[in-house]
């Protein structure tokens, strides 16, 4: 069994993607390269990890303590069976899309903070972002930056050490 600490924002937003993802193999965290991931399909959370030497890999995360100061300690097995989702091809994707003018928008826990984000990101990207998306990252209480986006495609959300991939889908 491994142990890692992070911050208990860092869970929820794990939590909130990977509680009712669509399949048994969305339900693990993944280390590859310093970086803890995960995915439900439609949003991809990579989560830096510098400070954490964990093998790569997938892992079940059996059990969580907080610890207090905003911190939780995760219990993970080794999952070895389990597919990993090709992070490095979404990341290495977006790297390429056109980085732009940076922009901060507000992703919060309640429903008009989470409206005004998707009607902002709209404007900024011309694509439509499922609020229900947005809200898996909302309990980073806060300012997120557009990075990079192409009508069409993902958008890329940064915010400290935590980047965000969000499918959009389509209005036509």
């Amino acid at each position: 069994m491994k142990n890692i600490m992070l911050l208990e924002t860092d869970k929820k937003a794990i939590d909130a993607i990977t509680k009712k993802a669509p399949k048994d193999a969305f339900k693990h965290v993944f280390m590859l390269k310093r970086n803890l991931y995960t995915t439900d399909g439609r949003v991809a959370l990579r989560i830096a990890m510098d400070d954490i030497t964990l093998s790569d890999g997938a892992y079940e995360v059996l059990k969580t303590e907080k610890l207090g100061a905003g911190g939780v300690r995760l219990s993970m097995l080794a999952a070895p069976d389990v597919i990993t989702p090709g992070f490095e091809a979404i990341y290495s994707s977006v790297e390429r899309l056109p980085q732009k003018e940076q922009t901060s928008i507000v992703i919060d826990k309640d429903d008009v903070t989470l409206t005004r984000a998707a009607i902002r990101l709209y404007k900024e990207t011309g694509n439509a972002y499922n609020i229900k998306y947005l809200r898996h990252l909302a309990s980073y209480n806060g300012g997120w930056t557009v990075v990079a986006y192409k009508k069409g495609s993902s958008v890329v959300l940064e915010h400290d050490n935590t980047c965000a991939v969000i499918l959009p889908f389509m209005l036509d």
